[in-house]
């Protein structure tokens, strides 16, 4: 379902675990099934399975369950930002509560769905959303946002950021480059 390239080899993830490439041949590495996301960070590897995120480190897998259902995960510095069913939720790996999930959008999601999320690189995240609002929130709390003019928006399926700026949303009709920069006041 997914694949990332991580510490010099490449992890691939599915409905039977996930596996590493070791020489020519894949082999089993974690137990986890139902694999849909992979992504990398600079310490461990992130996975969404079965509604569930993952963060897996030396050949174990430890589950975060406190987020709604999710969808996808993007790892940075001081945890991860996770697309839900629900709408955008953080995880936090440091504080008083590590594992604590915060709803970062709050009511102004609307409870929509959030298939498509990307860390920022600079503490923020991007976000696509399932009406077919792309947004970005900065590490200051600040939202940016630009809504579909289409009434039937396509569902994205991916966000590929260029610069913490500009990102890629893929959907399922297509891809669009879109620019969230704050203004200048």
């Amino acid at each position: 379902a997914d694949a990332v390239a991580w510490n010099g080899t490449l992890w691939v993830g599915g409905e039977g675990g996930l596996w590493r490439l070791d020489g020519a041949a894949f082999v089993p590495a974690v137990d986890l099934p139902g694999v849909r996301r992979l992504r990398a960070a600079r310490l461990a590897l992130w996975a969404v399975a079965r509604g569930a995120v993952f963060r897996v480190v030396a050949g174990g897998a430890r589950p975060f369950l406190r987020t709604h259902r999710a969808l996808d995960v993007a790892p940075d510095a001081g945890g991860a930002w996770v697309g839900t069913e629900d709408g955008l939720e953080r995880i936090a790996l440091d504080g008083e509560d590590p594992g604590a999930v915060e709803d970062v959008l709050g009511e102004d999601d609307a409870g929509v769905a959030v298939p498509a999320v990307a860390a920022d690189g600079e503490g923020g995240c991007w976000f696509a959303a399932a009406d077919g609002t792309v947004g970005r929130l900065l590490a200051d709390g600040t939202r940016l946002a630009v809504h579909p003019a289409d009434p039937d928006p396509p569902r994205p399926t991916r966000i590929v950021v260029e610069r913490p700026d500009v990102a890629w949303v893929l959907t399922e009709r297509g891809a669009w480059r879109v620019r969230l920069a704050p203004t200048a006041r």
